[in-house]
């Protein structure tokens, strides 16, 4: 297997693995570990909801750096069919095209109202009346109207995902029979001496 096609499988197994930790742990906080007044003390796995919000904002901030590394890597690609896709192109390379912008928007949806939740508007609740950020508006929305919005472009970025890989199905299970088989036939060296 060529080199390129080697890092290209390896960055999209990290890929698919921080995405799926990613997913799994927004998951754990919507159905196991909610937040809330009355779940302060709950845990999952003696973990509070708190840090596994932590855990799910750093891999996801793993999964982004990562991501940008792989556009980086398919750029050429992107440029040449975005340039010809109204043009005469492969059916197959629009609809990946598309697909793939798709997946990007709302990656960057969830990636950006997540950034927001974690980073720009304060959580805290409404705490009797004491928290002066309880209702602040970010592009005129509320931190709990962002959250709803996160969760939602999140569950649909898990099925534009899956949508993805049945689509690239061929490919995937092509390079892992090569990745495969070029570990099983590896020539061994064997000191002499």
């Amino acid at each position: 297997m060529t080199n390129k096609a080697n890092v290209n499988f390896w960055l999209d197994v990290i890929l698919f693995g921080l995405f799926m930790l990613t997913a799994i742990v927004g998951l754990l906080l919507w159905q196991v570990v909610p937040g809330g007044r009355g779940n302060q003390e709950s845990t999952f796995l003696w973990l509070t909801h708190h840090d596994w919000i932590t855990i799910h904002v750093w891999i996801a901030i793993g999964l982004l750096a990562g991501l940008a590394v792989h556009i980086i890597l398919h750029w050429s690609w992107i440029t040449c069919i975005a340039t010809r896709i109204f043009g005469k192109v492969a059916e197959q390379a629009r609809c990946n095209f598309w697909l793939d912008a798709l997946l990007l928007s709302v990656f960057a949806l969830v990636s950006f109202s997540g950034l927001l939740l974690a980073f720009v508007l304060p959580s805290g609740g409404f705490q009797g009346g004491r928290n002066p950020f309880y209702n602040t508006l970010f592009l005129t929305l509320t931190r709990h109207a962002w959250r709803d919005l996160h969760l939602w472009a999140g569950l649909g970025l898990i099925l534009v995902l899956i949508v993805h890989l049945a689509f690239h199905w061929r490919w995937v299970t092509c390079v892992i029979r090569r990745q495969v088989k070029s570990v099983l036939h590896k020539p061994r060296k064997y000191a002499v001496g």
